[in-house]
């Protein structure tokens, strides 16, 4: 990631697009100018790459149609500037090596015939900030429940995520969560759990309960993060729809080519579902909507980071359930492609 505040940047592209501006028409072409037209490539390429790590990737200003757009905006601007025409694109680069590359944008002009300055800036978001994020959803929403006779009913097993992370999007190693459930104002038990490269599960039993049947799940949830830090609780509140209370259990879940449940994946990976075959998924930065079931994790729209997974068989409402995921960091390389037009 790019450490130096934006602010700086912004000065040291200012800086050479003045330089550049000086020479970009001059007929001879001189050391000093391809120099100069490489720096003025490696700082676009500098602001582009703090901009991914800062704006999408980590605070989530920015959504990837958002950043494209940015990135049009600074071309267009060196280009009134300048002259200068730039081309930007991005690499995936996986942990094989392999590279997919994404163009992002462009100056808004036809390619002009030129001098041709390429540079390349390799990113991986990150920080030294060790805040802790959190928070909890519920894997079905609404639970269901169903009247046995006047004096009983029977309640779903409620099952909750808590999820902690890191300001980029990395999973926390550690710490505890615990969930207190109500049925409307009966207490029904408390449970606990460690977290486990960001991610637990708790499940609680609700099974037959006596009285009248309740209509929402309430719970608190709380978590202590790994050297005891402490954040406030959290609330839930789940409908409580009539149904089968047993007949769904955890059908539905997100697995990897083993069939087994997954919840961290590596760019490059395949999501599966088992009984589902449509995902969306949520993160700070912007939802991703109507993914086929299985899905190849191979787009820039996939950063690093938790995202929250909505999976079901299209057209049936009662398996939609509500997973959460991992994306591990990975390396993307910005291309820069500047070219002086001479004459």
């Amino acid at each position: 990631m790019i450490s130096e505040p934006i602010e700086v940047i912004l000065a040291v592209v200012l800086v050479t697009i003045a330089i550049a501006t000086a020479i970009s028409f001059t007929k001879v072409v001189t050391k000093q100018e391809i120099g100069s037209e490489r720096i003025l490539a490696r700082s676009i390429a500098s602001l582009i790459g703090d901009i991914y790590s800062r704006d999408f990737v980590m605070n989530g200003n920015l959504t990837l149609r958002e950043f494209k757009n940015k990135v049009g905006e600074i071309c267009t601007l060196v280009w009134n500037r300048t002259g200068i025409w730039f081309n930007v694109s991005m690499y995936l680069v996986y942990l094989n090596g392999t590279e997919i590359k994404f163009y992002i944008n462009s100056t808004n002009a036809a390619r002009p015939v030129g001098d041709v300055v390429i540079v390349t800036f390799p990113v991986m978001p990150g920080c030294n900030n060790s805040e802790i994020h959190w928070y909890v959803i519920s894997y079905r929403d609404p639970y269901y429940k169903r009247t046995i006779d006047a004096n009983h009913w029977e309640g779903e097993s409620a099952r909750f995520y808590i999820v902690a992370y890191s300001k980029d999007g990395l999973p926390v190693q550690g710490g505890n969560a615990q969930v207190t459930l109500y049925a409307d104002a009966t207490l029904i038990t408390t449970e606990g759990a460690q977290l486990i490269n960001g991610i637990c599960k708790i499940t609680i039993d609700v099974g037959i309960q006596e009285g009248s049947p309740a209509g929402k799940y309430h719970a608190f949830v709380d978590y202590t993060g790994p050297n005891g830090e402490n954040f406030p609780t959290r609330e839930l509140w789940i409908d409580l729809d009539n149904g089968d209370p047993v007949g769904r259990a955890e059908n539905q879940m997100i697995v990897n080519e083993t069939t087994l449940p997954a919840y961290h994946f590596y760019i490059g990976d395949t999501v599966y579902g088992r009984s589902c075959n449509r995902m969306n998924l949520t993160s700070i930065r912007e939802n991703i909507t109507f993914i086929g079931l299985p899905e190849t994790l191979d787009d820039i729209i996939y950063a690093q980071g938790p995202y929250n997974a909505t999976v079901e068989n299209i057209g049936d409402s009662s398996t939609r359930a509500h997973i959460p995921i991992f994306i591990f960091p990975y390396t993307i390389r910005i291309e820069v492609i500047a070219i002086a037009p001479r004459g």
